[in-house]
């Protein structure tokens, strides 16, 4: 009896020739009460393994959390300094109307978080007039932070109705054939006094395909939000390839404007000084630090291939069902399957599939970098009314621009 198999002894009868409901009689170390047992153990697998989601919710909830940090590390360059930057990130993210955000607090918060961070500290972003001096960069920058943030708003609003759908799928059944043909090439094989083999390839497909069938034919919504998450972690890879060149352009044009003695004195910068500073570069991977999006493709439409690969072997030779042999080819065992997934698990598919008619904005968000050409942005070329105005605050005694320049160096 193989290894394996001891863990079932106090089951095994050992009777030549029993007469066994599925596996195959003859000699053979399993009973009816073994099949028995197996048929209880099988039931429990199936629900672990494709119905319990627990570790799937898990990734998603850490995804939801993960999409905020990643932002803001990424909008500041990874620098320890990022707190107006969260800020601002966790706002958009949550926020009920985005049209009541500032979109100039983005640009702003992740410039002086980032200068902060290269050791210029009490800096406020009241100094309004330099500000508004360098509101044709801060416009650009502005809008390709909103682009990749448009994207993380609606990654993280995609997360609770999937959350939800996993939370349904416990307690899906299966049709008592199945149970049988997936406990013949599943555990059957237990029973031989030999050297344990997996299950054929082609046998356990020929099973699985047809006994998950009712769940693959409800998987359309989960696979629109499987595809279009790919689309959104693609575009947010994207725009952290863009951002830092972007980021290091408009940092440029901000040193041309400061070759102005009137604006670096308006800035009050000093710009024969913190040219010593090295730019920080960052590599950023979005499938991999925020979400792996591969495991969601076999939940639903993949789950019989997804049961075979944990279970069975094109290689060599295998379980068959019946016996030990090759992986052939299997005809059509005429399985039927007449069940449906439970109510609860449609109401949460429904309810996805309406989230992703908003969720399909994040194919119209190009993601596209900033060059020195900037007449093509929309670009506020005279002074905002608050400058205008002379509602000037107290001028900052160093702008975001004095780490930022140094940056490039």
């Amino acid at each position: 009896m193989t290894a394996r198999s001891q863990e079932y002894s106090q089951l095994y009868s050992a009777v030549p020739g029993e007469a066994l409901s599925v596996c195959p009689g003859g000699q053979s170390c399993c009973s009816v009460t073994t099949e028995e047992y197996f048929k209880s153990e099988l039931s429990a697998f199936m629900e672990k393994h494709h119905f319990d989601r627990t570790r799937n919710i898990a990734k998603l909830n850490a995804a939801k959390k993960n999409i905020g940090i990643y932002m803001t590390q990424l909008l500041t360059l990874s620098y320890s300094h990022n707190n107006r930057t969260q800020g601002v990130v966790e706002n958009y993210l949550n926020i009920a109307n985005v049209q009541r955000v500032d979109k100039m607090e983005i640009p702003k918060a992740a410039l002086l978080d980032i200068a902060q961070s290269n050791g210029v500290n009490d800096l406020r972003s009241e100094n309004t007039m330099c500000i508004g001096e360098m509101m044709d960069l801060l416009m650009p920058l502005g809008q390709l932070q909103l682009q990749g943030l448009s994207l993380a708003r609606l990654f993280y609003q995609a997360i609770d109705p999937a959350v939800d759908v996993l939370t349904r799928m416990p307690g899906q059944t299966l049709p008592d054939e199945c149970i049988q043909h997936f406990l013949q090439i599943n555990r059957c094989n237990l029973c031989l006094d030999s050297t344990f083999v997996r299950c054929c390839m082609n046998n356990c497909m020929a099973v699985a395909s047809p006994c998950f069938s009712h769940i693959k034919a409800a998987s359309g919504n989960w696979d629109e939000f499987s595809r279009l998450t790919s689309v959104t972690l693609d575009k947010l890879d994207q725009f952290g390839r863009y951002y830092q060149s972007s980021l290091t352009t408009i940092m440029q044009m901000m040193q041309i404007k400061l070759a102005d003695n009137d604006v670096a004195d308006m800035c009050g910068y000093d710009i024969s000084s913190n040219l010593a500073r090295n730019k920080r570069s960052t590599e950023t991977s979005w499938r991999t630090s925020v979400l792996d999006p591969s495991f969601m493709e076999s939940l639903f439409s993949g789950m019989d291939k997804n049961h075979c690969d944990k279970t069975a072997t094109e290689n060599g030779r295998c379980w068959n069902g019946a016996t030990v042999g090759a992986n052939n080819a299997v005809e059509d065992l005429g399985i039927v399957n007449e069940e449906r997934i439970s109510d609860e698990l449609e109401f949460g598919l429904v309810s996805l599939g309406t989230f992703n008619n908003k969720y399909a904005e994040v194919e119209k968000i190009e993601i596209s970098p900033i060059d020195n050409n900037l007449e093509r942005y929309s670009l506020i070329t005279e002074k905002p009314d608050f400058v205008q105005s002379g509602a000037i605050t107290q001028t900052l005694s160093s702008l975001v621009l004095v780490p930022l320049l140094a940056l490039l160096y």
